[in-house]
């Protein structure tokens, strides 16, 4: 996901946040398409089968996609090789930014862990049936897609860091809301509101990046933040599972993670400025042998 918005970066778009948008929607199908197949799938055949066909099955289109439509760089614009210098790091690095911005987007991906790996699993712990499974991520599916439209507009009119915060805000109560009921209504609700933040935090943290960040060392630093973004999501994966063997219960690590979501919020809120500050003209990335020579 990082490439694809460096990717797409490179265009010239006045609503860069609302583009942004149309492409992070794409991901709400799974949610109202597969997912629901999935649930029904599983009692028939073995999830390991179903991941099986499904890789086989994008497999191919999205690589024809890719290379019928991704075309190459001008080698103008291609990338020093080899590794980043370490002035380079450390100006991404100390850029005021970059540190609430990976602190929040680590939350993102402790939360975004619960939903993929764990959510389902809960739901089926506190006895909802596969078609109230189903019918629960169709409506997380759809409040997703809306979110990522809605998420793109808000980031075009409003300061970035308030809209980022406010989307952690969401997605902290939702959390609380599921943790507070267990039923169809509490999961219901739960994918009302996480759905309308889902896309907003990826949106937001994505628009300020390219707007906080010097274009020669923009990816990098989106990197350095979806690498913050991954370490939230295996700790919370783990989180769960020891949650649940120890508890048999998959409450104490979705309060758990709801207190994460609120300090994504507050981090967002205090320490992020709510509108990206130009950035400083950094070093293109260097060689590590022109940076040791």
């Amino acid at each position: 996901m990082a490439n694809g918005v460096a990717r797409l970066s490179q265009a010239s778009l006045r609503a860069l946040s609302v583009a942004f948008a149309i492409v992070f929607c794409s991901a709400a199908i799974g949610f109202i398409v597969l997912s629901p197949a999935w649930v029904f799938a599983q009692g028939v055949v073995h999830w390991r089968q179903v991941f099986f066909g499904t890789g086989l099955t994008f497999l191919l289109p999205l690589q024809i996609l890719a290379i019928r439509y991704l075309p190459d760089l001008p080698a103008a614009q291609l990338p020093a090789a080899g590794l980043p210098s370490g002035s380079t790091l450390r100006k991404i690095v100390t850029t005021r930014a970059f540190v609430p911005l990976s602190l929040g987007f680590c939350g993102c991906g402790a939360t975004m862990a619960f939903i993929d790996v764990h959510m389902v699993a809960h739901f089926q712990d506190v006895a909802l049936t596969p078609p109230q499974i189903a019918a629960v991520m169709v409506v997380f599916g759809v409040a997703e897609w809306l979110s990522g439209f809605i998420a793109g507009w808000l980031c075009d009119r409003l300061p970035k860091g308030s809209v980022i915060a406010g989307f952690y805000g969401l997605r902290a109560l939702s959390l609380f809301l599921l943790a507070a009921m267990p039923n169809l209504t509490g999961a219901t609700a739960f994918a009302v509101v996480f759905g309308f933040s889902y896309m907003g935090t990826v949106v937001g943290t994505s628009t300020y990046t390219l707007s906080a960040f010097d274009e020669a060392n923009r990816g990098l630093a989106f990197g350095g933040i979806w690498m913050m973004h991954q370490l939230g999501a295996v700790l919370s994966a783990q989180l769960g599972a020891s949650s649940f063997d120890t508890a048999a219960s998959y409450r104490g690590a979705i309060l758990a993670v709801g207190t994460v979501a609120a300090v994504s919020a507050i981090v967002s809120l205090v320490m992020l400025p709510p509108t990206p500050l130009p950035p400083t003209p950094l070093p293109a990335a260097t060689t590590a042998e022109t940076a040791d020579a």
